[in-house]
């Protein structure tokens, strides 16, 4: 099995200073209100070994009000933390060397991430698909080890990001290849795609991108 912890149809449950070694947690979309404190997880995820195998991350979380913090996420096939839910809070994690990246939040809306550290990913570190959303104070470095054309945070949303914010992160050491014979490719810092609108993207530092 891909997780060690399923909370379907469960709420209101904190789960604190445990390890896992190859498996990760699970939160349906009939959960709620799901806290994960001072984990550390290594091996978890899993990744792209075929075309009918969905990737994954360590961390999965849907339904409402989850929150994730102070924890160590390491070495995932998939993906570090993916969220596709709402009130989702993702604060002060280290999430690295993972196959995808370390924060993703898909289909979700009003997400806080904050203070987290993310480094070393086969594509982006935080992937920003979420309206309402703040994702502030984070330092996200090395990103584009596997892909080109990627940015270090990154959004495809289509639409209106109703304010999403993007502020006081630090951004840097890209290294997506850049082809310089197809003017092609390369690793940005923050990049908005496939025309979204009403984001808010201010005090940022960003350097040394491809």
């Amino acid at each position: 099995r891909d997780y060690a912890l399923d909370f379907n149809w469960v709420s209101n449950v904190v789960v604190r200073d445990l390890d896992f070694y190859g498996a990760g947690v699970e939160c349906p979309s009939s959960s709620s209100s799901i806290t994960l404190e001072d984990l550390t997880m290594k091996y978890c995820g899993r990744g792209l070994d075929s075309l009918a195998n969905t990737p994954r991350a360590a961390i999965w979380l849907k339904g409402a009000n989850h929150s994730v913090r102070n924890c160590n996420i390491d070495s995932s096939y998939g993906g570090g933390i993916l969220t596709l839910g709402t009130g989702t809070q993702i604060v002060n994690n280290v999430v690295h060397d993972c196959m995808l990246y370390s924060i993703g939040t898909w289909h979700s809306s009003n997400i806080t991430v904050l203070h987290n550290t993310t480094f070393r990913n086969g594509s982006g570190n935080i992937t920003m698909f979420s309206p309402g959303s703040r994702f502030n104070f984070n330092h996200c470095y090395h990103a584009g080890l596997r892909t080109t054309d990627v940015a270090s945070m990154n959004s495809h949303y289509k639409g209106d990001l109703n304010e999403m914010e993007v502020a006081y992160n630090w951004v840097h050491s890209n290294v997506a290849r850049w082809n310089p014979n197809a003017n092609w490719g390369g690793g940005r810092g923050i990049r908005l795609d496939r025309n979204p609108s009403n984001a808010i993207i201010h005090h940022n530092l960003i350097w040394n991108i491809s």
